[in-house]
């Protein structure tokens, strides 16, 4: 995983973290804008607005060159 890399939740790992009703977390899609260290990165999400996440907790969907 890596800057400019298109990621999503990994939703094993996600989906057991939030209470059932929660809902459209599975269609987020972000770009990882900063690598912080082993576990925490910057998403800058569909939404606009760029967060810290877990890597954890992400999956690559595609990977930049």
């Amino acid at each position: 995983m890596k800057k400019g890399d298109l990621v999503i939740f990994e939703k094993k790992t996600v989906s057991q973290l939030l209470a059932e009703d929660t809902n459209g977390w599975q269609d987020w899609v972000g770009i990882i804008v900063e690598i912080q260290d082993e576990d925490f990165c910057k998403v800058a999400w569909h939404d606009g607005i760029i967060r810290q996440e877990f890597i954890e907790q992400l999956e690559v969907v595609s990977k930049i060159n």
